[in-house]
């Protein structure tokens, strides 16, 4: 079993999703959430992230998830624009939301001055910087970094800042751009940092359990009709980015496509000590645009009924991987035995 485990969780309404699935877990495997040594996310899931990291490894686990689990949705609920927002929108000079609201809700959970370093578990999170020279900005809190005395709050609004929807914050846009799935990002981290990690010497020491939520295919069935049979398409702009049934088409594709990349380099890097754990259902910028027209209850909604179906049908085939399936791997790769029962 891997000696350093990091809990990886992708940005977009899929958090929803998976907050209740990892409640789920804790409360089949007490002290699943404290195995981890690490937590790293992007947009939604750096805002979890940095509550998970906030709380002490002794705390209850299932407390934690719930907590986080009420963050999320107050996170959802203060992203709806509104009449005003949507004015906002439609007008496309300014961004929907001013993020006042979103900067209100993560100081009351974070603390208003709250630094990475003051932390008490590691975290990695993902930004990306457009001032200076532009690329990927990936926060950390290992010892010694820059990034430890930088304001929580302020590094969550950077790593969520969507493009159109929220503004730019502080030079930075949403992490979801560069990487909406962190885990290669998080490995990487953690071997840079080896000096600082007495139990990564390889990496065969680690573990990563990824959450997320995956599409079935790009765009709705129409387009699914189109690209199977018409393979060489000459299309503009209109059919990728405003298509009544599919808006915004493009982002879905680099979304999408960039969680499964990352998913297919971390599985051959470190084998089947990488699990991702991303339940098959609607396109993300679907309920997205839930959100966008004040309709977070359903995202929430939703959330809930997929999550109890997951764990009352433990061995389902419809939602993959079920819930026996990856109490298995959580078993085998993340569980450390009690002591005096270590092989």
């Amino acid at each position: 079993m891997a000696n350093y485990k990091i809990l990886s969780l992708d940005g977009g309404p899929s958090n929803a999703t998976y907050l209740r699935l990892l409640r789920e877990i804790e409360k089949q495997r007490p002290g699943f959430l404290a195995q981890a040594d690490l937590f790293s996310g992007t947009s939604d899931g750096a805002i979890s992230s940095i509550y998970m990291a906030s709380r002490p490894s002794s705390e209850d686990g299932l407390t934690s998830i719930e907590n986080c689990i009420a963050l999320s949705d107050e996170v959802f609920t203060s992203a709806q624009p509104g009449c005003f927002g949507l004015l906002r929108l439609l007008t496309g000079l300014l961004s929907m939301d001013n993020n006042k609201k979103l900067q209100h809700t993560l100081e009351q959970y974070y603390g208003p001055h709250t630094e990475l370093g003051d932390l008490p578990r590691k975290i990695t999170l993902v930004s990306y910087r457009l001032s200076e020279q532009s690329g990927p900005k990936i926060y950390n809190n290992f010892p010694g970094d820059p990034d430890e005395q930088l304001n929580a709050t302020d590094v969550a609004l950077a790593s969520s800042a969507f493009p159109v929807l929220l503004p730019i914050h502080e030079g930075h846009v949403d992490g979801a751009i560069f990487a909406n799935n962190p885990s290669m990002c998080a490995l990487t981290q953690t071997l840079a940092a080896r000096e600082h990690l007495p139990d990564v010497k390889s990496l065969d020491d680690i573990s990563i359990f990824s959450l997320g939520g995956d599409d079935k295919h790009i765009g709705t069935a129409l387009d699914q009709f189109f690209f199977q049979r018409c393979k060489n398409q000459q299309w503009g702009w209109i059919p990728w980015m405003l298509q009544p049934l599919s808006p915004m088409l493009i982002f879905d594709l680099i979304v999408n496509s960039n969680g499964r990349g990352v998913s297919f380099q971390c599985q051959q890097l470190i084998g089947d000590s990488f699990f991702r754990l991303a339940p098959i259902r609607r396109t993300e910028i679907t309920e997205l645009l839930w959100v966008v027209l004040n309709n977070s209850k359903k995202v929430i909604r939703k959330a809930e009924q997929l999550a109890t179906f997951w764990s009352s049908h433990p061995n389902t085939t419809e939602i993959t991987p079920n819930m026996s399936d990856t109490l298995k791997w959580v078993d085998e790769h993340w569980m450390n035995p009690p002591k005096g029962q270590a092989g």
